[in-house]
């Protein structure tokens, strides 16, 4: 036997109630002349009650029971006290959104199906023209590097080759323009400076 706390619904509010929403029961003080299959956490309250000999309390359970699938357009509404110009508010901003929703579907689907073919083809050809570049790069560093590493060596083979000249020249004597020692190295220095040895 349960007695049932508070009115409920009459049955004008129940039709006042739109589709999708969740009609929530409160139910209290339940008298039980036999097991219902309660859940673990209400038969454990209940034991610890009995065993404690504590006076029984008082136990909210609030039942959740759904109402039928409410249609994917319907406007959803609140069962708590709203004025009816909050609620036409509301009414009128969803269905401001779903309009601008509906608008964007229609854009969208009013697309040519060649913008696609040509989005695809700038695409590979943006692909394949930063591929050349990239191999453009690539072979410039490359180009790079090895007249680098030529000038380094070539640095080392003067700085060698000077220096023996120079080493045989002061060993013969003689004063040295230093323009001659860059003529025959290989550069063409302006500078006719002669150096004392």
């Amino acid at each position: 036997m349960a007695i049932l706390e508070g009115e409920g619904l009459s049955l004008d509010e129940e039709e006042a109630v739109p589709e999708g929403q969740h009609h929530a029961v409160l139910v209290v003080d339940i008298a039980v002349s036999e097991p219902l299959g309660l859940g673990y956490r209400v038969a454990r309250r209940r034991a610890l009650e009995s065993i404690e000999e504590i006076a029984p309390s008082t136990f909210t359970i609030i039942l959740v029971v759904p109402s039928p699938k409410a249609l994917p357009m319907a406007t959803s509404a609140t069962t708590i006290s709203v004025d009816k110009d909050q609620f036409i508010k509301a009414g009128m901003q969803l269905e401001l959104h779903g309009s601008i929703l509906h608008d964007h579907t229609q854009r969208l689907d009013a697309l040519p199906p060649t913008l696609v073919v040509d989005i695809n083809r700038d695409v590979r050809e943006l692909y394949t023209r930063s591929r050349r570049v990239r191999d453009e790069i690539f072979l410039q560093r490359y180009r790079f590097r090895s007249l680098k590493q030529e000038q380094e060596r070539a640095t080392v083979i003067l700085e060698l080759c000077g220096g023996q000249y120079w080493h045989w020249r002061q060993r013969q004597g003689m004063l040295i323009p230093e323009w001659k020692i860059c003529h025959r190295l290989g550069c063409m220095c302006l500078n006719t400076h002669t150096f004392d040895l």
